[in-house]
């Protein structure tokens, strides 16, 4: 009896034993699992930022090629702007301003200046005899030898047909005579292989201004004065 009796004891024992591994291996098996599944919900995770990062990087490049192209827009945008501004105040033909150009940076002084009203004589006959492709090239070259005359801030602009005005910003009216003269004088020099060998003369009408005064009157003090200079052509006044 007492022997039987260890035997259930033991086995109850081992039972129980049994039960506990049993415990064991299912919490083992839950743990395992779990850790599965974290492992999933991980790696999902990453996939989904990964996702997250890649799709910020592409926006990013997007958002970074558009102002790249909005910020080329706007430098084509403002070079087409100056360019035809630069065309609205130059003289196609010579390069120099036009009346246009000329008015602008009359109104832009803030200091004494001279101005000169360059105009050429019997232009008439040049083209006349020679032809208007020589008369233009005439014109294009009198403005490069206006430049050589000139001081380097001075401006040169075509206001007539012939005609030409210099405007020489801080600059008293003996200087301006003086550059006037030697001007001329020049001019009077040249041999033009347009006209055959031939030369031309000009006459200069010379005013001197301030910002107190009107443009216009100062301009036309200038005319005045080439009109003096056209009666005997080939002077300055």
């Amino acid at each position: 009896m007492i022997k039987y009796l260890n035997s259930r004891i033991i086995q109850g024992q081992m039972d129980e034993e049994k039960k506990k591994v049993e415990q064991i291996i299912l919490s083992v098996a839950d743990v395992v699992e779990e850790r599965n599944y974290l492992r999933q919900e991980v790696h999902e995770l990453k996939g989904s930022l990964q996702e997250a990062v890649e799709e910020k990087r592409r926006i990013s490049q997007e958002k970074e090629e558009e102002i790249q192209r909005l910020r080329k827009e706007k430098a084509d945008a403002i070079r087409m702007l100056r360019h035809e501004a630069r065309i609205a105040r130059t003289d196609e033909l010579t390069g120099a301003y036009n009346r246009r150009g000329a008015d602008r940076e009359l109104r832009r002084l803030s200091a004494d200046y001279a101005v000169a009203i360059v105009d050429i004589d019997h232009f008439k006959k040049v083209n006349d005899t020679y032809g208007h492709d020589a008369g233009d090239s005439v014109l294009c070259g009198l403005v490069g030898i206006i430049a050589e005359s000139v001081r380097k801030n001075d401006l040169i602009a075509r206001y007539g047909g012939e005609e030409f005005l210099v405007i020489m910003p801080d600059c008293s009216l003996e200087t301006a005579r003086e550059k006037a003269e030697y001007l001329r004088s020049t001019v009077k020099q040249k041999v033009w292989d347009e006209l055959g060998g031939e030369g031309i003369t000009i006459s200069i009408g010379v005013a001197y201004g301030n910002p107190m005064q009107e443009k216009k009157e100062v301009i036309k003090d200038a005319d005045i004065r080439l009109y003096e200079a056209k009666k005997t052509r080939d002077s300055v006044c």
